[in-house]
């Protein structure tokens, strides 16, 4: 008698990881691989802090990012092992902080032309400011320095952050 053997073989690396490469620190993003000849289950690894909403041991997971970047990666298997990972080299952006104290007069006269000032924060890309009813923001607007001309009403000077993934 005789016997059919056939032979299997470790899967081959998987191809590049399609996904995005600059994601927001909350945001849940999509990664996958182009399904490997041979292979019966994928696993992949990802950084400390996310999380893997669906698909481990498939070709495709989806991401919910935390606020630390790195690799996503992952490694096709079969009874026979497990082939070299791919990786796809993550950068995670979180809001800015919120901005510290502003600097200038809070005492002014009616008509006065005014400077405020912050410090950057950092990975902010751009400061919002708002400013008292009647007042007007004469230059800044955007930067961590505003100049203000006053009207006749008081009120409250303020400045976010913001960056790609949001406001402060």
């Amino acid at each position: 008698t005789s016997s059919a053997v056939t032979v299997v073989s470790v899967p081959d690396q998987p191809g590049a990881i399609t996904g995005e490469a600059a994601v927001c620190a909350g945001d849940s993003e999509s990664y996958s691989v182009a399904a490997v000849a041979g292979a019966t289950t994928y696993t992949w690894s990802i950084p400390a802090g996310a999380a893997i909403l669906s698909g481990q041991g498939t070709a495709g997971i989806t991401v919910l990012w935390g606020s630390t970047s790195g690799n996503v990666s992952v490694t096709a298997s079969n009874g026979c092992g497990t082939s070299a990972a791919s990786a796809e080299s993550v950068t995670v952006t979180s809001v800015p902080d919120a901005p510290g104290a502003i600097s200038g007069n809070a005492s002014v006269c009616e008509a006065a032309t005014e400077n405020y000032s912050i410090d950057a924060v950092s990975g902010a890309t751009g400061y919002t400011w708002t400013v008292p009813a009647g007042a007007i923001i004469l230059s800044g607007q955007g930067t961590t320095d505003i100049s203000v001309e006053f009207g006749t009403q008081s009120g409250t000077i303020a400045v976010f952050a913001s960056n790609q993934c949001g406001d402060g």
